[in-house]
């Protein structure tokens, strides 16, 4: 994994095809904007943290657990049990605190303030236990902040370089729409479907081939269980 470009680097390869207009008063925030659009477009690798691991007890629903600093939220989390597979637990926003339901759990949620004690909550609350439950999880970390001082120093992207070339396009779009300048393309959504063009859909585009290319955790989502058993039935 290498990150040797600057966010700099796109930035005034941008200017030089806006015709060297004052871009400068608006560089922070384009270079932030940009960054972050790609950050949270998928769970990218490098922007995964691991979560420190939880034993579950007898008839306890609730468990303090650490939060990492650059926590934002938590992706995905599964239960093992000795040597039997992982079982995913449904990330859900918020759990009742009072379960009286007793049995095994499937859904889970953490509570919190980065670099501080919060709460590892599951659902159902677990019963009995024969052995040792342990849960484990990844997290979404924060964005790094693209600042003045920072925007001229490699790695600060902390992507590989191979997806430099979507920043840089990113970058560039916006570059065009600071420019007043056709280029920059349009884009409207109607019926979940949306039609993109000009600089925003190579921009676009882009991100689908990270998608399609990257090795994405495959994220549990609360329902999709129940959804598939009903789809077979």
């Amino acid at each position: 994994m290498a990150a040797t470009y600057a966010p700099a680097d796109a930035f005034y390869f941008s200017k030089t095809m806006i015709k060297n207009m004052p871009l400068d008063t608006i560089q922070t925030r384009l270079l932030d904007d940009v960054n972050k659009i790609i950050w949270m477009a998928a769970p990218w690798r490098w922007t995964l943290g691991s979560l420190p691991t939880t034993a579950l007890v007898s008839a306890t629903q609730d468990y303090a657990i650490a939060i990492p600093a650059d926590y934002l939220y938590t992706t995905n989390l599964y239960m093992t049990k000795g040597d039997d597979p992982s079982r995913d637990l449904a990330v859900v926003g918020a759990l009742p605190t009072t379960v009286g339901q007793i049995g095994q759990p499937g859904f889970a949620t953490i509570t919190g303030t980065p670099a501080m004690n919060g709460t590892l909550r599951v659902y159902p609350k677990p019963g009995t236990l024969v052995g040792t439950s342990t849960v484990y999880g990844l997290y979404k970390k924060t964005s790094p902040v693209i600042t003045v001082q920072n925007s001229y120093t490699a790695g600060t992207l902390v992507m590989d370089d191979e997806w430099f070339w979507v920043y840089t396009a990113g970058v560039l779009w916006l570059s065009y729409l600071y420019a007043d300048d056709s280029r920059a393309g349009s884009g409207n959504a109607e019926k979940r479907a949306a039609q993109v063009s000009g600089q925003k859909a190579i921009f676009e585009e882009g991100l689908l081939q990270m998608k399609e290319r990257e090795k994405l955790p495959i994220i549990n989502i609360p329902g999709a269980a129940r959804d598939q058993k009903n789809t077979e039935l």
